[in-house]
């Protein structure tokens, strides 16, 4: 008998983006784009998606997830701060965007 691995993607939605920011209503606004820092980490995210309304944020914790390629970024302009420690990226790409980008956390990735 021959098992094959199947691996389930999950990818960051807009309904479990809505519902972040719902369950720490303390920490977010609900209006995406005032949003200055967002806390995305080790929730078994296997790519970064949707985050196109969030243009005003300056930190992002991305980590301990499955995310493989860096891409989604291209609208969070004023990103200083990205933490994608701990995934699976295998080339540094697609950051060309974030002019304000000051600190890159890669370690224990596949680089």
């Amino acid at each position: 008998m021959e098992s094959k691995l199947e691996i389930q993607e999950i990818i960051l939605s807009k309904e479990i983006i809505k519902q972040v920011l719902r369950s720490d209503f303390k920490y977010y606004y609900t209006t995406p784009y005032l949003n200055e820092c967002l806390f995305l980490h080790y929730k078994g995210f296997n790519k970064i998606a949707n985050l196109e309304e969030f243009t005003g944020l300056k930190v992002l914790y991305i980590e301990g997830n499955g995310i493989n390629t860096i891409s989604g970024l291209n609208t969070c302009n004023q990103l200083r701060s990205l933490y994608l420690q701990e995934n699976l990226i295998s080339k540094i790409e697609n950051l060309e965007d974030l002019t304000d980008l000051n600190n890159l956390n890669l370690n224990d990735n596949m680089i």
